[in-house]
């Protein structure tokens, strides 16, 4: 599966709650700028969640341009089990109405969970952001690499 999304704020794929991502191959480039809308920043991400993040035995990519962009945003739990993902998010800080957005590879409210395979992450900002912890199990890698300004 290839998407491509484009303009302010977009999102390549988004739930309301839980999220399961089984098997395959996923592409995704998202491009465009934060958004400031109803009083809050809105950023572009690739993959946008807001319950539990599963994804299992697949190859994701997913590259996010554009100022505050996401690879992935999520507000509960990413797990990822046996998985081969290489996330970019790329662009500056954006700042609106006393507002900051920065590019992050995974920015997770909860947990993130790598349960075998392999994570790379390249971010502007910060590769991983995560409010919970971060649990490595069954041999897995995670690399993550902060842009330079």
């Amino acid at each position: 599966m290839n998407l491509v999304t484009k303009g302010a704020g977009s999102k390549a794929l988004m739930a309301e709650g839980d999220m399961s991502l089984t098997g395959g191959k996923i592409t995704v480039f998202t491009e465009g700028d934060a958004l400031y809308e109803d009083g809050d920043l809105s950023s572009s991400a690739g993959i946008r969640s807001k319950g539990v993040l599963t994804m299992k035995d697949i190859t994701l990519g997913i590259k996010s341009t554009g100022t505050g962009s996401k690879g992935i945003n999520n507000v509960g739990n990413v797990v990822v089990e046996n998985c081969r993902a290489t996330i970019i998010a790329s662009g500056a800080t954006h700042k609106s109405n006393g507002l900051d957005s920065r590019s992050r590879g995974v920015d997770t409210d909860g947990n993130l969970t790598l349960n075998g395979g392999v994570l790379l992450v390249k971010s502007y900002d910060e590769p991983l952001h995560l409010k919970g912890s971060l649990s490595f199990l069954n041999n897995a890698v995670y690399c993550g690499y902060q842009i330079e300004e």
